[in-house]
């Protein structure tokens, strides 16, 4: 952004920036601020509802939730990556541009890797049967949820 004020002939009319910045960077200050409490009062309602309550369900194990840690490295590195990898591009470096690149390509796919690992284990396991309004279709799917999904696109081939 350019500091330069726009002359708009009428005096007095604006006024100075609050603190000596643009008003846009101070709402989205106080918006990240605004948002930040509000998680955090949620956050903090449900650990105490979680620490205040003996017999608090724990549906996941610890496999679940380190899983869960390395899906949240990876997308957050290739955040990173992809960052660095702009501004390989915008120094006009193609080598380190690529390898950023397809470091980014490599933490994505490890993520969908992942993701569909715990998906099939959920699967698998059958958690999602407990869930309400969904009994009549747990019977219907049997141990292997691979070969289910084969059985299902074969039944609608355009034989």
């Amino acid at each position: 952004m350019s500091d330069v004020a726009v002359q708009h002939g009428i005096a007095g009319a604006y006024e100075p920036s609050l603190f000596g910045t643009y008003s846009k960077k101070i709402g989205m200050w106080l918006f990240l601020l605004s948002d930040t409490l509000t998680f955090g009062a949620l956050l903090f309602a449900y650990s105490y509802g979680r620490i205040s309550t003996p017999g608090w369900p724990t549906p996941f194990g610890k496999e679940s939730i380190t899983n869960a840690t390395i899906m949240t490295a990876c997308l957050l590195s290739s955040s990173l990556t992809m960052v660095l990898g702009v501004l390989a591009a915008r120094r006009g470096d193609r080598s380190w541009t690529r390898n950023w690149i397809l470091a980014t390509m490599f933490f994505g796919a490890a993520f969908i890797v992942l993701h569909g690992m715990e998906w099939h284990a959920h699967v698998a396991r059958h958690h999602w049967r407990h869930l309400p309004g969904r009994d009549c279709i747990a019977e219907e799917v049997p141990a292997n949820p691979s070969r289910y999904l084969a059985d299902r696109v074969a039944d609608y081939s355009l034989e």
